[in-house]
């Protein structure tokens, strides 16, 4: 039987990449199934059984189901955990569906037999940005000043300290930040604007 390749994304992750990765795996013989975690539970069918005689692991994507083993791939992209779940629900009943589709799905991907690429828990460490920067520096690579703090005054004499400019931004990945503040924007657009530039 051909090797079947399960890909987990979400439904706003970027199709060509994995169209491109779905063509390849086909490409190799092996039958892939795109998994998008923010449908699930509302869209999409996962049954994991585990009794004395058998263990089976079945997902769906809304048309077709397929029941992977220790044969089988799972490639873990990224995830909205809960993502399609209904926003008009109790505040408190959404935050529960959204933690049990969210275990459900991380613990499918503990018990399969088969080899995960990139399981949760890793890619989550490389959400840690600290340590990102504290292994690149044991590594010996070049890395930037960092200050990670709440208290303006640091801040506030971190950047003065940075004849070049500071880049401010959030450890998290789901923030954008524009700063409001008109005075505060000139006077660093000022600052940045006499460094000089080098090719």
């Amino acid at each position: 039987m051909a090797k079947q390749v399960v890909l987990c994304t979400h439904s706003l992750d970027n199709n060509q990449l994995i169209a491109d990765v779905m063509a390849a795996v086909r490409a190799r013989g092996a039958t892939p199934l795109r998994f998008d975690t923010d449908r699930f539970p509302i869209e999409v069918p996962v049954s994991i059984l585990q009794d004395e005689q058998d263990s089976a692991i079945t997902v769906g994507n809304g048309t077709e189901r397929i029941t992977i083993g220790a044969e089988d791939v799972i490639w873990y992209r990224r995830a909205y955990w809960g993502g399609k779940l209904p926003r008009t629900m109790d505040r408190q009943l959404l935050q529960v569906c959204i933690a049990e589709s969210e275990a459900t799905l991380r613990g499918l991907m503990a018990s399969f037999p088969g080899f995960v690429l990139d399981p949760p828990e890793r890619v989550r460490l490389c959400d840690h940005k600290l340590r990102q920067l504290r292994m690149a520096k044991e590594l010996g690579m070049a890395t930037p000043r960092t200050l990670v703090t709440n208290d303006p005054v640091a801040a506030q004499q971190f950047i003065a300290s940075c004849p070049r400019g500071a880049v401010a931004k959030m450890l998290g990945r789901e923030f954008i930040g524009i700063e409001r503040e008109a005075a505060y924007r000139a006077a660093a657009e000022k600052r940045i604007s006499r460094i000089r530039k080098f090719d």
